[in-house]
């Protein structure tokens, strides 16, 4: 609720304010710390108007709606800490907003200008565009390099990798992570905007390194958002490349060892990046190309408040719904599938040494785990549509 203190009658965005309009669609940058949102026309025709010099009823008749539809605006920004005066805009001052557990500790560093210098610095010495230039030009390089030794390349890694060593998994990973977000960091710092947080931490005890760079959805053109989202997994393609060539190039040892499980590491996060069925760079990447804006959750309600008979394309933005849910669905059937088959043939036959269970048996197994997980992430979308 706003503070009456603060005449709500006259509401009044955070400052500062910035917005990029794409579209039918507004980016809207609000407040310190900033919070980001989306908003269609409507919404943001009464949202740029909140600049406390108009009353609801002038804002109303400036917008062309109604004074109850400014207030109920009003009020979803208000309690997203979005309005001077409101009670959860002190809130979002005075706690953090990321909540940690026994499962998910993280070390968070907050407006890190010190990166933004040390990228001033790099930039006086190596322009942007040669250092693009060069990166890609190494990246080919060496991809098509270890393309050629790929098998030998895989097989040395795996022959490098023993349980005596399992330790190095996690320096491994958390250097790839580490890595990976600068990439996201660079980009974002390139093309003007700011990077808001940069962290490391344990989910789950894995390692895991994050960034914000949510000040991307701010800038006015496509292409470079879709290459920020790809900075994570174009370094990851570097870092494939070294640490597939110091496998090759190392002889027994510590190096060695480390190089083949960073190489492991990166190969499957880079898979999994790159996977747009995932919420993950490649997710982001296919939502911007296709210019559809929270895609999984779109169709995740589309399949659960729709009979599937009744499913029908309309027009472009149902097909890619549609598409995209049912892609979703049978890759969960293939993943969960192979899962519980690897399952069975590792713990069954490899730790406990008893047969491994038919083929056909763990097939039909995961059919039924998948569609559990399926059920249950369709009853938490509807349950979210009549929330």
């Amino acid at each position: 609720m706003l503070s009456r203190e603060f005449a709500p009658e006259r509401p009044k965005l955070a400052e500062p304010v910035e917005a990029t309009v794409d579209g039918d669609q507004a980016y809207v940058r609000i407040g310190t710390p900033p919070s980001y949102i989306r908003l269609g026309a409507p919404a943001w025709s009464i949202t740029r108007l909140l600049d406390g010099s108009r009353s609801v009823r002038e804002v109303a008749h400036e917008a062309g709606c109604t004074e109850e539809q400014v207030r109920r605006l009003a009020d979803q920004l208000g309690g997203g800490g979005l309005l001077e005066g409101s009670e959860a805009q002190q809130e979002r001052h005075d706690s953090d907003v990321h909540r940690q557990s026994v499962f998910f500790l993280k070390f968070t560093w907050h407006d890190p200008r010190a990166l933004g210098t040390v990228y001033d610095v790099v930039r006086r010495w190596i322009p942007p565009r040669w250092f693009a230039a060069l990166a890609a030009t190494l990246c080919v390089a060496g991809a098509a390099a270890c393309l050629l030794s790929w098998t030998s390349m895989i097989s040395q890694a795996q022959e490098a990798v023993s349980w005596s060593q399992v330790w190095q998994v996690w320096p491994a990973i958390l250097l790839r992570a580490v890595v990976h977000e600068l990439g996201h960091a660079f980009f974002c710092l390139s093309f003007g905007r700011s990077v808001a947080a940069l962290g490391f931490g344990l989910y789950y005890f894995q390692p895991v390194a994050f960034t914000d760079v949510s000040d991307i959805w701010l800038l006015r053109r496509r292409w470079q958002r879709v290459l920020v989202h790809l900075g994570g997994p174009i370094v990851d393609v570097a870092l494939l490349v070294a640490s597939g060539v110091t496998v090759l190039a190392a002889s027994d040892g510590l190096v060695e060892t480390f190089a083949a499980y960073l190489l492991l590491s990166t190969l499957v996060g880079a898979a999994a990046g790159f996977n747009p069925l995932l919420r993950s760079d490649g997710y982001f990447v296919l939502t911007e190309l296709l210019r559809e804006d929270d895609l999984r959750d779109r169709a995740l309600v589309l399949m659960a408040t729709t009979a599937p008979w009744r499913l029908s394309v309309r027009d472009r933005t149902s097909a890619v719904l549609v598409t995209y849910g049912a892609v979703s669905f049978v890759y969960t059937l293939v993943i969960v599938g192979i899962g519980a088959n690897v399952a069975s043939r590792f713990v069954l036959h490899t730790v406990l040494g008893f047969d491994a269970l038919p083929q056909a048996v763990m097939w039909s197994l995961g059919a039924g785990i998948a569609l559990v997980l399926w059920t249950v992430m369709l009853r938490r979308a509807r349950n979210a549509t009549l929330a």
